[in-house]
């Protein structure tokens, strides 16, 4: 893992986030091989197709509903109940299992389940830019999300195959209970920053307007919707791949049930390796070819997987679709906030979850169609090379992103120097530097006088600056210094003044934004009162 990832992982919440998805996602994953198995044993090839589709529709029109909740109660609070909501309905679906009720009442709850669990990489999406300091830092977080991801997908196949060849489905399900419990509990002592989201953002009259602002946004990323469509195509591959694969394992292959587990493990250890990969080829610049190469990466290996004449080459091929996978993930999932604001990202994210949902279910519903009509074999091949050639089709839309992606302003690096606002999110401080305004003073003018009111706290870019409190000289003020925190913190006059020592370049925070902003973050505020009662100490008044 890079330093800049590391670094991210020192922060308390983003570890629990990080740690929260890794832990739902391997209950996930589990609980995914164990249905896989279970519908396949109970009903074949239709079942299992049923489960995708009950596990993916009711979550696609939901899933909107939620993330505009969640800007109202809280991207802890959606996290927190969601998840425990998920391990309650595993846990029961687990235990119907095993006391052998109906095999429809166990899928329906697994699926209930899993309807709920698209809102939780959305709303992490929409909280690590209020965790993360930098943009170096929110990136690897976010590849760092990407990694704990592909773990999940390579551990949690493994373990659920090992309780299949052990034990049985139930139990399978039961244990990945167990890891979905363990999320719950990690994200339950999650900080969420609600008032700098109010902040920043304007009071809105409903969530289905919510949503459908948010898929208008998306729409325009990659036009014509690239991301819709590209998005949409992957996911019905993947959807149609959850079918297709177990009847290339149990049928055409003939390999044992925990095959299952094994194969879908391989799309997890491709994806370690591509998030490491990943974690050093993605950055700002690249963002929007690495998504498309992502999903043309996803249609070579679904090829490869066409042809596996065994199931190690199979699991070859696998594991090239989880390294695509990387590529692809991750990218997205920075694209969208910065392209479309902080204020629509994360009604943006969930109409994404939509479309993810509505592939993977479609996906799902024709795959036992396509088999029958095409074979196992054919199947995949189509739907491999249509991912290809959409994927082709987008290129240079996405290139173009790359070209126009927005930049940090070089406000935002100079703000980051002075250790007032260091401590600010990321988020925090591009809105900031949007807010800055910029003052040049030749020598000898007053920037601030003594004993006047005060409304702004200045930043010094270039030159220096002479300090003196009644008439006595004080250090002069140089690149990176900061003044003016006294009067906007006690509500006093100014308490020295400060002129311009040959020519002085300053950016200005005014008193509502430095309030706003300093006095919300705890860090930042003990660091404006240490540096006012440092200066009080010294010229009391």
């Amino acid at each position: 893992m890079s330093g800049g990832g590391l670094a991210a992982l020192r922060r308390p919440d983003i570890r629990r986030l990080e740690l929260g998805w890794g832990m739902s996602l391997a209950g996930t994953f589990g609980y995914t091989v164990a249905m896989l198995a279970y519908a396949y044993a109970e009903g074949g090839p239709t079942l299992v197709a049923l489960y995708g589709v009950a596990s993916t529709v009711p979550g696609a029109l939901l899933t909107p509903v939620l993330m505009s909740l969640t800007d109202r109660v809280g991207g802890a609070t959606m996290l927190t109940a969601t998840t425990a909501t998920r391990t309650l309905l595993v846990t029961l679906a687990g235990g119907l299992a095993l006391a052998h009720f109906p095999a429809y009442a166990v899928v329906g709850l697994v699926a209930a389940a899993h309807s709920l669990s698209a809102t939780f990489r959305p709303t992490q999406a929409t909280l690590l830019p209020w965790l993360a300091r930098t943009p170096a830092e929110l990136t690897a977080a976010t590849v760092t999300a990407t990694m704990a991801e592909n773990l999940a997908a390579l551990l949690g196949p493994i373990l659920a195959g090992t309780v299949l060849a052990l034990a049985d489905a139930a139990t399978a399900l039961l244990v990945s209970a167990g890891c979905l419990l363990l999320a719950s509990l990690s994200v339950r002592g999650l900080d969420d920053p609600p008032a700098e989201r109010a902040a920043h953002q304007p009071r809105r009259q409903g969530v289905l307007r919510d949503a459908a602002a948010g898929a208008l946004a998306l729409m325009r990323i990659g036009r014509p919707a690239g991301m819709v469509v590209l998005a949409f195509a992957q996911t019905f591959v993947r959807g149609a791949l959850l079918v297709l694969l177990v009847v290339l394992a149990l049928d055409t292959l003939s390999l044992g049930d925990d095959s299952i587990g094994w194969l879908n493990a391989a799309i997890g250890l491709g994806g370690l390796v591509g998030a490491a990969a990943a974690s050093r080829l993605v950055g700002l610049h690249n963002l929007g070819r690495c998504f498309v190469a992502g999903v043309a990466g996803w249609g070579v290996g679904v090829l490869a997987l066409s042809g596996a004449p065994t199931g190690v080459v199979a699991f070859a091929a696998l594991v090239l679709v989880g390294l695509a996978n990387a590529f692809q993930d991750a990218p997205a999932f920075i694209l969208m906030p910065r392209l479309l604001g902080h204020e629509v990202a994360g009604r943006a994210l969930g109409a994404f979850e939509l479309v993810v949902m509505a592939g993977m279910a479609s996906g799902s519903l024709v795959a036992p169609a396509l088999a029958d009509l095409w074979g196992v074999r054919t199947a995949l091949l189509v739907i491999g090379s249509a991912l290809v050639v959409l994927a082709v089709a987008y290129a240079a839309p996405f290139a173009s992103i790359d070209r126009e992606m927005p930049q940090a302003a070089p406000e935002v690096a100079l703000l980051r120097e002075v250790p007032v606002f260091a401590p600010l999110p990321l988020v925090v401080m591009e809105q900031l530097a949007l807010e800055v305004e910029q003052h040049l003073h030749g020598d000898g003018e007053t920037v601030v006088r003594e004993g006047e009111p005060g409304e702004c706290f200045y930043v010094v870019v270039e030159g220096r600056a002479a300090v003196s409190v009644a008439g006595e000289s004080r250090p002069d003020l140089g690149p990176g210094d900061g003044f003016g925190e006294i009067a906007l913190l006690r509500g006093v006059p100014r308490t020295a003044t400060v002129t311009a020592r040959g020519p002085l370049r300053l950016l200005s925070v005014r008193r509502e934004q430095f309030l706003r902003d300093v006095s919300r973050n705890a860090v930042s505020s003990e660091e404006a009162e240490a540096l006012a009662r440092r200066r009080l100490a010294k010229d009391p008044p």
